[in-house]
């Protein structure tokens, strides 16, 4: 059994130790190199995955677009060095950082192919879906959708993301124009067999080499003939996506697709064979299925997982009140959120260093000194409570191997 769950969820901490396999996706908090010593200690594995370039610029953040802080990167790379294994999502990250761990693997996302494709409504649809962190590609192309729109009155650009990445295609005329927000996963995909044409942009840059290339596989899947940009992230791609270097090149693609309906369509129908033979989900999953079983070395059974709640979205929110200095709003989600569950132990972690950082240091001690048996949290914990006066001189920590480790 497989189970995705916040790190901010209740329980979290308990149900990380507990399974077989774990897999922490890029995790930085402080605490999550004691949670890789305990289950080592417990002979669990840890499998620690990177899916984006860790240091690289983040186009898609509105208030951090530059490199991810030191600490930050210097903390994951960390959890991937102590890991027993790193997976990548990418053969390009897996080159970049293959010297963290000399465990590690590449695996592919997992697309689903249905057996059927959705019909197409009759006109020509181009389109694309995504995260804001492709406005520069699609600032890159957008002269060429607008000159094919001036010229085919039949065409329509459908476009499904953030509102920021309306602009570039501003000029283009509101029957020739189909916008919609992002949205889940299904309506996404229900999105993408509308096409007639995918693109998938890939411009040159820090972010960009380390992607995947599900984009076009998810919209091959949907029975789109796709279109893509030259790009390493791309380069194991079959020949039946067609490949274009910039505007010019997606323009007179464009126009050839358009003349000839028939190779349009055989060419939708050769990438959705050539690609479900090898990106299928069966195979996609033996592959991930192989990786985790050469590392499993337990088996505890299937994970009892807390009824949903929006505890979690709740600590979020207290952690971005503290990012912008509102200490008081942060203690006050703390608060109601222990005051329901005493313990959560990623809200008494934030509110005791909140606490000791405004100086209010009995409520801090107070709050995390229930840390102190969490193992997942205590050798955080212990440090700052030494700090904080709450152990005697000759006290030692309850386990010393779990203090930070020196390096």
């Amino acid at each position: 059994m497989a189970a995705e769950l916040s790190w901010l969820a209740p329980g979290a901490p308990e149900l990380a130790l507990a399974a077989d396999i774990l897999v922490v996706h890029a995790l930085a908090a402080a605490e999550i190199e004691g949670l890789i010593q305990e289950r080592r200690r417990r002979g669990r594995v840890t499998l620690f995955e990177i899916g984006d370039d860790l240091s690289a610029p983040r186009p898609w953040s509105r208030h951090r677009a530059g490199a991810q802080r030191a600490l930050v990167v210097g903390r994951q790379l960390l959890h991937a060095s102590v890991s027993d294994g790193v997976q990548f999502s990418s053969t390009a990250l897996k080159a970049k950082y293959s010297l963290l761990n000399p465990v590690a693997a590449v695996l592919d996302n997992v697309v689903d192919f249905p057996s059927r494709v959705p019909s197409r409504s009759p006109g020509f649809a181009i389109g694309w879906g995504g995260t804001r962190s492709h406005l520069a590609d699609l600032e890159a192309i957008a002269p060429a959708i607008m000159s094919f729109c001036a010229e085919q009155p039949r065409a329509v650009f459908s476009l499904m993301g953030d509102e920021s990445l309306r602009v570039p295609f501003a000029g283009l005329s509101p029957g020739q124009f189909l916008w919609r927000p992002f949205s889940t996963y299904a309506e996404y995909r229900a999105f993408l067999g509308t096409l007639d044409v995918g693109l998938a942009p890939l411009a040159d840059g820090p972010f960009n080499r380390g992607r995947s290339d599900v984009k076009p596989i998810e919209m091959v899947a949907e029975g789109a003939a796709v279109l893509v940009q030259s790009a390493p992230a791309f380069a194991a791609l079959p020949a039946s996506l067609p490949r274009f270097e910039d505007a010019n090149g997606l323009l007179a693609l464009l126009r050839k697709l358009f003349a000839a309906p028939a190779e349009l369509v055989a060419l939708a129908s050769a990438a959705r064979e050539d690609l479900s033979a090898t990106r299928g989900t069966r195979n996609v999953r033996e592959q991930h299925l192989s990786w985790y079983r050469s590392r499993l070395l337990t088996r505890t059974g299937p994970l009892r997982l807390p009824p949903p709640n929006d505890c979690a979205l709740r600590l979020e929110d207290a952690r971005r009140h503290a990012g912008t200095g509102e200490t008081e709003a942060t203690l006050a989600i703390v608060h109601s959120l222990i005051d329901e569950m005493p313990n959560y132990a990623q809200a008494r972690w934030l509110g005791a260093q909140l606490l000791a950082g405004i100086g209010r240091t009995a409520e801090a001690i107070a709050l995390g000194s229930p840390l102190g048996a969490c193992p997942v949290h205590r050798h955080v914990w212990e440090p700052l409570a030494r700090a904080l006066g709450a152990y005697d001189d000759s006290r030692q920590c309850s386990d010393p191997g779990l203090l930070p480790t020196r390096r």
